[in-house]
């Protein structure tokens, strides 16, 4: 085995440092290249459910304006049958009316 001088020593320490600080660079390169992928996917994801939750959200606005739309037209057909309706028919609903409600309270 060949003994090494001080400063043999020395230059090969320096070598080896240089090159553990390259592979501590590339190694560091790396895990930012990972993590932006990373970062890229979730952002992806967070379009995707904000896209999902955007279209389910408009569906359930379309609903309600069809539900209000169907309560409005049931409102005016009452309203309408109401207006069309006699004294003696009206007094004739309430008392089935009461007599129903009677009936459910035993």
């Amino acid at each position: 085995m060949k003994q090494l001088t001080i400063h043999e020593e020395l230059e090969l320490l320096k070598q080896e440092v240089e090159l553990l600080r390259e592979q501590k660079k590339e190694n560091q390169e790396l895990k930012k290249d990972a993590l932006q992928q990373e970062q890229e996917k979730v952002e992806e994801e967070i379009k995707k459910i904000t896209e999902k939750t955007t279209k389910f959200v408009n569906a359930i606005k379309e609903g309600e304006e069809e539900v209000e739309e169907s309560l409005v037209s049931i409102y005016n057909e009452v309203k309408k049958e109401y207006k069309n309706l006699s004294p003696a028919t009206a007094v004739l609903l309430f008392a089935l009316g009461t007599m129903f409600g009677k009936s459910l309270s035993k």
